[in-house]
């Protein structure tokens, strides 16, 4: 009884420090957010095509973020980085091509590692940071994977272009589950990505409490390479 007690006043908690978080911390969480996004996507280039302009160019680009991002940098960037990634004719989206699925499936584990933890820590997902939809009650899970999703790319970029792959099927699936393996940067520490989500939720917390975007902890790659 005492432990369901505690965890409803968590959770109501959580829920109030949701609900009273200013526009102006979400527009600067956001910020924050799309610009290690950015960031990671630029080195994610670097690990796989190694074309130093594109890196530079999206660099650029993510120093011009603004709060909230009201300019749309991030899909500015997504369109450069993807195509230089995965070929000049490549659209992301929910397609049936290999390199989608691999990055759709990476995606989706990558998601239920993140809402597992919001969920641990009380928090309500379907308000969001930026994503706000009454139809998606999963809203402040799609903001935090953002800046994740790039480690999933580069890994995508190694089982599936490295290797001329054009069939996705279970022993793709089971590669891509390493994306739980994979070392990244947070707080100055060398961690697994499963962890670093663990530190980022846990530094959102403090967000919300403090109604501050300087707590927030986000994971970059490793600089000396993967």
């Amino acid at each position: 009884m005492l432990s369901n007690a505690f965890a409803n006043k968590k959770r109501l908690e959580r829920l109030r420090n949701q609900l009273q978080l200013s526009s102006k911390s979400k527009n600067r969480l956001w910020r924050k957010i799309v610009m290690a996004k950015i960031n990671n996507q630029a080195d994610a280039v670097t690990f796989t095509v190694q074309d130093g302009t594109v890196h530079r160019e999206i660099i650029e680009l993510g120093k011009m973020v603004t709060e909230g991002d009201k300019d749309n940098r991030e899909a500015v960037v997504a369109r450069k980085y993807f195509r230089t990634l995965f070929g000049g004719n490549f659209k992301r989206g929910r397609f049936d091509d290999v390199i989608n699925s691999a990055l759709n499936y990476g995606y989706a584990l990558v998601r239920a590692v993140i809402r597992r933890e919001l969920a641990i820590c009380g928090f309500k997902m379907s308000f969001g940071i930026h994503h706000m939809s009454t139809e998606n009650p999963f809203s402040l899970s799609d903001d935090m994977i953002e800046v994740f999703r790039p480690f999933v790319d580069v890994l995508v970029f190694e089982i599936i272009v490295t290797n001329d792959v054009t069939v996705f099927d279970y022993e793709i699936k089971k590669l891509l589950v390493n994306i739980f393996l994979e070392k990244c940067v947070i707080d100055g520490k060398v961690m697994s990505l499963t962890d670093a989500v663990r530190v980022t939720i846990q530094s959102l917390i403090t967000c919300l409490e403090d109604d501050s975007s300087a707590p927030l902890k986000l994971p970059s790659f490793i600089q000396e390479g993967k």
